[in-house]
């Protein structure tokens, strides 16, 4: 069962299945399990078993395993083929969010953590920060939210938490227009907000209960993002886990005591702990610029601009017509000879019009030529941010090429790619599929 639910076509279906059953449109349930998934794949103990029991999560640990239940140490076995799938819900609600940006606003929060923690993920969570910038660009939330608390709608005797809740829901270009946040400041103030009020910890805590269920997962995917930076942040995110991942039964058990001690002990923070609202709203106003910038960052790292080098005849077009088709992929063929086109190359690359090389060898002629080595390693040592593949072409088999791959890692450092871009007929009816070049790709993104 586990083989064949785990293919990539079955989990696209499956995950479909599940955003249509727990992540309805408009549902306020989505950011809580979306930050559910990405406590998941941080890999916490304490979060799993708190996490393990809700019924969305059942479902995934049976879409991967056929049972329902998960111990923690099973969790931790199939850690790879349950963030491999989770990674997919969250790309395909990306995908799926084209009218509601600010809940692509939320998602984003959560690539964000995932990028920091996971950099084995990059290929996808690349994938993902682009299709989320396009759709938080055009977000504008400012005036809704200075409206919202001018009417009061954020209550002035909270100003941590209304402050916190404020500013999870500010979009790109309020964070970084000046007046726009002095402006904000100013209306919370003239509503009766006290930014010089010191919120103890214990009393954080209580209102912290009383969030409205439709606004925790969106404070708790924020604070999640933001958690490095702030103790108080990193205790709101303890809080809301440890209260509102329980049913009401526990949480009525838990709320006066467990709850408060438990988040109090892992944000290493005391019952006598405070923070002022003013330097809450200082930090915040400094840190949610740079991850706007930093998911734009993404965005751009993941577009590859790649040049295709190699002698005449080592397959070069063929590859190139193949890789044009890929999204975020600009490809150029160039013909090489050492000595006379490297010039060329270099100029184009201190021109910032390429930022990867993929240098062909046809493996049919089982030879890696000196100066070509030299070559890679110039390109190598002239521009050490340049990404450099190099990909075996004509390569009907995959064994065929396994000499030329050693030869060629131990002179170069750089393991090639097995590729056979178009298929190819050995002989009669018999046929060699193409192969090898969502695995270059792959490569590519992922240096």
């Amino acid at each position: 069962m586990d083989n064949t639910l785990m293919t990539n076509t079955r989990l696209e279906d499956n995950a479909k299945r599940f955003i249509n059953e727990f992540c309805p449109e408009e549902s306020t349930s989505t950011s809580m399990i979306v930050a559910g998934m990405v406590s998941i794949i941080k890999g916490n103990e304490s979060d799993l078993e708190r996490i393990k029991n809700q019924k969305w999560f059942e479902r995934i640990w049976y879409t991967i395993t056929g049972k329902n239940k998960a111990t923690i140490k099973e969790m931790q076995a199939r850690r790879n083929d349950l963030n491999r799938y989770l990674i997919k819900i969250i790309s395909k609600l990306s995908d799926m969010v084209r009218t509601n940006s600010v809940q692509a606003a939320e998602l984003s929060s959560a690539i964000l953590t995932l990028d920091n923690e996971f950099r084995d993920m990059k290929v996808s969570v690349d994938k993902i920060a682009r299709a989320l910038n396009d759709k938080i660009i055009s977000l504008d939330t400012y005036t809704f939210i200075i409206n919202d608390i001018r009417n009061r709608k954020y209550p002035a005797n909270k100003p941590l938490l209304s402050l916190i809740d404020i500013m999870s829901q500010l979009d790109n270009r309020t964070a970084k227009d000046l007046n726009r946040l002095r402006q904000l400041k100013e209306t919370m103030e003239n509503s009766g907000f006290s930014f010089s009020s010191k919120i103890n910890a214990r009393e954080y805590a209580g209102q912290v209960f009383t969030l409205p269920e439709e606004k925790v997962g969106r404070i708790l995917l924020f604070c999640q993002n933001l958690s490095e930076r702030s103790r108080f942040l990193a205790y709101t995110c303890n809080l809301i886990e440890n209260y509102f991942y329980l049913g009401q039964t526990d949480r009525d058990i838990v709320r006066s005591d467990e709850a408060i001690r438990d988040s109090l002990r892992i944000s290493r923070l005391s019952d006598d702990s405070y923070c002022i609202v003013d330097n809450m709203y200082v930090d915040l106003k400094k840190a949610i610029p740079e991850r706007f910038s930093q998911l734009s960052l993404m965005a751009k790292a993941g577009k590859i601009s790649a040049c295709i080098i190699g002698k005449s005849s080592v397959g070069k077009d063929d590859l190139f017509h193949v890789l044009k088709e890929y999204e975020n992929f600009n490809v150029k063929p160039i013909h090489f000879e050492p000595g006379c086109s490297e010039e060329n190359v270099k100029k184009s690359i201190k021109n910032k019009e390429v930022n990867c090389v993929i240098y062909c060898v046809d493996v049919s002629t089982g030879k890696f030529e000196k100066k070509e080595s030299e070559f890679i390693k110039s390109l190598s040592n002239s521009f050490p941010m340049l990404k450099i593949a190099i990909a075996l072409t004509h390569c009907v088999n995959k064994s065929m090429g396994h000499k030329l791959v050693n030869y060629i890692y131990n002179e170069t450092g750089n393991k090639p790619i097995c590729v056979l871009a178009k298929n190819f007929v050995a002989s009669g009816d018999i046929t060699v599929s193409a192969f090898g070049v969502d695995d270059l790709v792959e490569e590519v993104r992922s240096m």
